[in-house]
C-alpha cells in the first residue's frame, strides 16, 4: 500500500501534499498499519492551520474532540470546525458513525482520557463551540480514504501541536476493539501534537505490539522508527512524554513538581576527593536508619549506596556538600485499588514533595503536612521519606521535589505506573 511522505515545514505557509510511494509498515501483530502524512510547504500562505507556541499551548489546554457521529469531510486546508482535511482525496469522504455501541465508546473515552491526564491536553466527546481544536474522526474503515484493509489510522505530522488538524481512526477496521481503538487514537491524535514513530512497544506512538503493558506515553529517549529503529525527524531520539509536556504542557503544572534542566557539575577543584556525600565527612547517623529503602543493606555504613547506586539527578553545591535525590515505586503494570508505597531518598533534604498526577486531578504532597482526610500518607526515616497512597485504577504519574536546609531543591523525572482492576 503507498504511504504518503512529504517534509515537515516549521513555517506558517500554505502546506501540500508531497505523494511518495513507501513500503507500509506493520503497526502490530493483528496486521494493522498506521499513515502519518509529512507537509510540504507551498509558496501561498493561505493555510488556516494554527500551531501554539510552548508558552501558548501552557496557558490554554489543546482540545481534541472525539468525533463518534461520523460526518461529510471536505478536501482542502486542515479546518476541523469546518470539516476540512487536506488528507481526504477529491471533493469529499463521508465518515460513518462509531458502530461499537455506547458502552465501548464510553470505554474508549475513558482510555484516551486517561492516558492523557497527565498533559494539557482536553478530551471531548461534544463539538466544541470555540475554534482551533484537533477533531478525530473514529469510525468507518480505510477505504473511505482510499487506502488498504491494513492501515487503522491516518494523521497530518509536521513536527508541532496543529490545532485545526483532522485525524482519522478506523475503528471498524479493528472490530471496534476498546483498547485498539484508543491506542489507535492516541497515536493518530499524537502526529498532531507533534510526536514521531517510537521503536519502543511500550509506547501508543511505537508500531510494535509484543509487550505486555498498556501502551502509554513513555519518559524515555528512544530512536524512532516503524519496523527497525531510525533517527527521529527533530533529532536522533525521541521522549514522547518530554514532548508532549514541551508542546502542550503538563495539566496543572503548578500543582506538579516541576522538572530541572541537567543540572551543572559539582565544583571538584574544592573537594579533595574524600567526600562521601555527607555535611563534614564523618558518618551520618541517619544513613545507617535508612532501611526503608528498596536498596539491600548488608549492615555497612549507608552512605556508599550513595555513590554505589546513582541516584537520578546528582546535583553539586560547592565543597563538601553534594545533594542527590533517589525515588522508588512501582512500574509497568500492577494490581490496582490497594495501597502502593513510593519511597523518595535525599541526603540532609528538610522536607519531601510528592507530585501526583491522575485522571481526576493533581496533588502535591508535602511529607510534613498531608491532611488528614487525603488518601495519602507519609513518614520519614533518616534520608528516607516513605508515601503511602490509596490508589485505584488506571493510569498514574509521579515526581518528587526534595528542599534542603539551605533551601536549594531538586526534582527528579516522572515515572509511571498501571493500576490493572476495575474502579471501585
Amino acid at each position: 500500500m503507498p504511504r504518503i511522505l512529504a517534509i515537515a515545514s516549521l513555517s506558517l505557509a500554505s502546506i501540500a501534499v508531497s505523494a511518495t510511494a513507501a513500503d507500509a509498515r506493520p503497526h502490530h501483530g493483528r496486521g494493522h498499519h498506521h499513515d502519518v502524512v509529512r507537509r510540504q510547504a507551498t509558496a501561498a500562505p493561505t493555510a488556516k492551520l494554527v500551531r501554539s507556541s510552548a508558552r501558548a499551548a501552557r496557558s490554554a489546554p489543546v482540545v481534541v474532540y472525539l468525533n463518534r457521529d461520523g460526518g461529510v469531510i471536505g478536501g482542502g486546508d486542515d479546518d476541523a470546525e469546518n470539516d476540512r482535511s487536506w488528507l481526504v482525496p477529491g471533493r469529499s469522504a463521508t465518515v460513518p458513525a462509531w458502530s461499537g455501541g455506547d458502552a465501548r465508546w464510553g470505554q474508549v473515552m475513558k482510555c484516551v482520557k486517561d492516558r492523557f491526564s497527565a498533559f494539557n491536553v482536553e478530551i471531548t466527546d461534544q463539538r466544541p463551540t470555540q475554534s482551533g481544536y484537533v477533531m478525530a474522526m473514529v469510525g468507518g474503515a480505510p477505504k473511505l480514504l482510499g487506502m488498504g484493509t491494513e492501515v487503522s489510522g491516518i494523521a497530518p505530522y509536521t513536527g508541532e501541536v496543529e490545532r485545526n488538524a483532522i485525524v482519522f481512526v478506523f475503528s471498524e477496521n479493528v472490530e471496534n476493539d476498546v483498547e485498539t481503538t484508543c491506542v489507535d487514537t492516541l497515536h493518530e491524535v499524537g502526529h498532531a501534537l507533534g510526536l514521531d514513530h517510537e521503536y519502543l512497544c511500550e509506547d501508543p506512538m511505537s508500531y510494535l505490539w509484543d509487550c505486555e503493558a498498556p501502551k502509554v506515553f513513555q519518559n524515555v529517549d528512544v530512536p524512532c522508527g516503524e519496523d527497525e529503529a531510525r533517527a527521529c525527524e527533530n533529532g536522533p531520539t525521541q521522549n514522547s512524554w518530554q514532548t508532549l509536556a514541551r508542546n502542550v504542557g503538563l495539566r496543572n503544572e503548578s500543582n506538579v513538581p516541576a522538572q530541572v534542566p541537567a543540572p551543572p557539575a559539582a565544583d571538584d577543584s574544592a573537594d579533595d576527593g574524600s567526600d562521601d556525600g555527607s555535611d563534614d565527612g564523618a558518618d551520618d547517623p541517619a544513613d545507617d536508619a535508612s532501611t526503608d529503602d528498596a536498596s539491600t543493606d548488608d549492615g555497612a555504613d549507608d552512605t556508599a549506596d550513595d555513590t554505589a547506586d546513582e541516584p537520578v539527578n546528582p546535583y553539586g553545591h560547592g565543597h563538601h556538600h553534594h545533594m542527590a535525590i533517589e525515588m522508588r515505586g512501582p512500574s509497568g503494570a500492577i494490581d490496582g485499588n490497594q495501597t502502593i508505597a513510593i519511597t523518595v531518598r535525599a541526603h540532609d533534604a528538610r522536607e519531601a514533595i510528592l507530585g501526583w498526577v491522575s485522571p481526576t486531578g493533581n496533588m502535591a504532597l508535602s511529607c510534613g503536612s498531608i491532611p488528614d482526610d487525603a488518601p495519602a500518607r507519609c513518614s520519614r526515616r533518616g534520608d528516607t521519606f516513605t508515601f503511602e497512597l490509596d490508589v485505584g485504577v488506571g493510569w498514574r504519574y509521579f515526581a518528587a521535589k526534595v528542599i534542603d536546609r539551605g533551601g536549594r531543591s531538586l526534582t527528579t523525572d516522572f515515572q509511571q505506573v498501571f493500576l490493572r482492576g476495575e474502579a471501585e
